[in-house]
C-alpha cells in the first residue's frame, strides 16, 4: 500500500504537464498567479515609496494608490534584469551554439552573448533613466564625430542589432556554404574581429556618451550597493526554489519553509532599502521613480511667506517654482529650497493644505534639473 502511494506521488510529481514547477505554482491557475504577481508589485510599489517619502519626514501614506504597481514594477523589472539579462544571455547562447555545431563554440558564445547582453541592456538603461533633456544633449566635444547624444543612440541601435543579429546569420552563412579551410580562414580573420569589433565598438560609445552626465557616476556608486543586495536577492530566490523542489517529498520539512521565507523576506528587504538609497531618485516620476520632472507655481491663501520666490499670472501672485513630491487627499507635500541637492540629501519638506491652493501653474523642467545643476544666475548692474 505504501508503495502503491509512493509510485503515484512520483507519477504525479514528473508528469509532463509539472514542467519542473514547485506543488503550490501547479495548485495555481494563471488568474490567480496574476493575481499574485499584481500584489507582489504593488506591495513592492508600497514598500519602496513609503521608505523614501518617510526619509523625507512625510508620515501619511495612502494606502490604495494604482501608482504603486508602476513602482513596483520598476522595481522588480531592474532587479532582475540586472541579474537575469546577462546570466540568460550566456546561458541561451551557449544551448543554441552547441546545438548548432557551429566553430569556435566558446569565443563565439561568449562574443555574442556580449553583445546581446549589451545590445539589449543600454537601451533598457536609457528607458528607465534618460529624459528628453539628455536625448537631446549636445557634447562640447565631440565623440568619434558625434556631436549630439541622440546620434550615438541610433548609431549605437544600428551597430549592436547587427551584432547580435546579422553576424550570427552570416556565421551560419559561411559555416554552410564554404569549404572547411576556407570557413576557419574567414571565422578567424573576418568574424571574431568583426563581432567583438562591433562590441568594443558600442560599449565604448555608450560609456563614453553617458559618462558626458555627472549624474550617471554618482548612480553607479550608490547603485553598487542595490547590485550586491540585489544579486543576493535574485541568487537566493533562486536558490529558495530548487530547494523547494528537492524537499517536496520530506515528512516534517515545514520547519525549512519558515526558515526560507524568513530569508527570502530579509534579502527582500535588503534589496528595497538599497534601492531607495541609491537608484530610486534617479528615475523620473513618470518612470515609477521619484525625480521631478515637472515644477509649480502655487497660488496660496494661507502662510505665503513661507515660500519667498513669486511671479505674477493675470494679477494672481504665485509662489515658486516648487516640487511637487506628494499628493495625498487634503495636503500637498512640496520641496523648494535645496532642490540642487536632491541627489545627495534628503531636501527639506512643505506641507500645504490643498483647501489653501485654490491655483496651480505646472510647467515642465526642460534643463534636467535637479539632477543637473542650474547655472548661477547673472546679475545685472
Amino acid at each position: 500500500m505504501a508503495t502503491t502511494a509512493k509510485s503515484k506521488f512520483a507519477a504525479d510529481s514528473d508528469s509532463p504537464g509539472d514542467s519542473g514547477l514547485p506543488n503550490f505554482l501547479r495548485l495555481l491557475s494563471l488568474s490567480e498567479i496574476a493575481a499574485v504577481a499584481v500584489g507582489f508589485l504593488y506591495v513592492s510599489g508600497y514598500f519602496v515609496n513609503s521608505i523614501f517619502v518617510r526619509n523625507l519626514g512625510i508620515f501619511e501614506t495612502e494606502l490604495l494608490r494604482l501608482e504603486y504597481i508602476k513602482i513596483g514594477f520598476i522595481f522588480t523589472l531592474i532587479a532582475l534584469g540586472l541579474v537575469l539579462l546577462p546570466l540568460g544571455a550566456f546561458y541561451l547562447t551557449y544551448r543554441v551554439r552547441r546545438s548548432s555545431g557551429l566553430p569556435h563554440h566558446h569565443l563565439g558564445a561568449v562574443g555574442n552573448a556580449l553583445n546581446t547582453t549589451l545590445c539589449l541592456g543600454f537601451p533598457l538603461f536609457l528607458a528607465f533613466f534618460f529624459t528628453k533633456f539628455e536625448f537631446e544633449f549636445v557634447f562640447p566635444k565631440d565623440i568619434l564625430g558625434f556631436v549630439r547624444f541622440k546620434s550615438i543612440v541610433i548609431t549605437f541601435s544600428v551597430l549592436s542589432l547587427s551584432g547580435m543579429i546579422l553576424v550570427p546569420a552570416l556565421e551560419r552563412l559561411i559555416a554552410k556554404k564554404t569549404a572547411a579551410g576556407m570557413t576557419a580562414w574567414l571565422y578567424r580573420f573576418v568574424i571574431e574581429p568583426l563581432r567583438y569589433g562591433i562590441f568594443l565598438l558600442t560599449f565604448y560609445l555608450a560609456i563614453k556618451s553617458i559618462a558626458k552626465f555627472p549624474w550617471v557616476g554618482l548612480l553607479a556608486s550608490r547603485a553598487f550597493y542595490f547590485f550586491l543586495a540585489d544579486v543576493v536577492f535574485v541568487g537566493g530566490m533562486t536558490a529558495a526554489v530548487l530547494w523547494v523542489r528537492h524537499i517536496r517529498g520530506v515528512k516534517g520539512s515545514w520547519p525549512v519553509y519558515v526558515l526560507i521565507s524568513f530569508g527570502l523576506c530579509s534579502l527582500f528587504y535588503m534589496s528595497v532599502a538599497s534601492y531607495v538609497y541609491g537608484v530610486y531618485n534617479f528615475i523620473p516620476w513618470n518612470r515609477g521613480g521619484r525625480l521631478p520632472v515637472t515644477m509649480a507655481y502655487i497660488e496660496i491663501t494661507g502662510p505665503e511667506r513661507v515660500l519667498a520666490d513669486q511671479q505674477t499670472v493675470g494679477g494672481v501672485k504665485l509662489y515658486g517654482p516648487v516640487y511637487i513630491i506628494e499628493d495625498h487627499g487634503d495636503s500637498l507635500f512640496v520641496a523648494s529650497e535645496k532642490m540642487e541637492r536632491w541627489l545627495y540629501d534628503f531636501v527639506p519638506i512643505h506641507a500645504i493644505r490643498k483647501d489653501q491652493v485654490p491655483y496651480i501653474k505646472i510647467a515642465r523642467i526642460e534643463d534636467g534639473f535637479p539632477r543637473t545643476p542650474r547655472p548661477p544666475p547673472v546679475l545685472r548692474p
